[in-house]
């Protein structure tokens, strides 16, 4: 059975928002401000022409999360220092 209209009020409607969304799937909420009509939630159609957005749309697809650039690498830097040595004397002076 398809309700046609649900009113809330706008308190509800601000600290549950999932509840409102799956109300809006059953049929069209109207969202009350002191007693009075204020705004209307309604469940758009996905389009039929693109499988892509109504899969979006029915929260069967998620869109890519993005990560930003990966960063880039660092380059080589030549010494005349062998750093490997440098660091196995180093370890030496703390072995006790």
């Amino acid at each position: 059975m398809m309700v046609s209209m649900v009113s809330i009020s706008l308190s509800e409607f601000n600290q549950n928002p999932a509840r409102v969304r799956r109300l809006a799937d059953k049929a069209d909420v109207i969202v009350m401000r002191r007693g009075v009509p204020a705004y209307k939630v309604v469940r758009l159609a996905p389009p039929e022409d693109d499988p892509i957005q109504a899969l979006r749309m029915l929260g069967k697809l998620l869109p890519r999360r993005r990560r930003g650039a990966p960063p880039a690498a660092l380059p080589a830097l030549k010494t005349d220092v062998d750093l490997g040595a440098l660091l196995d004397a180093d370890r030496g002076r703390f072995d006790g």
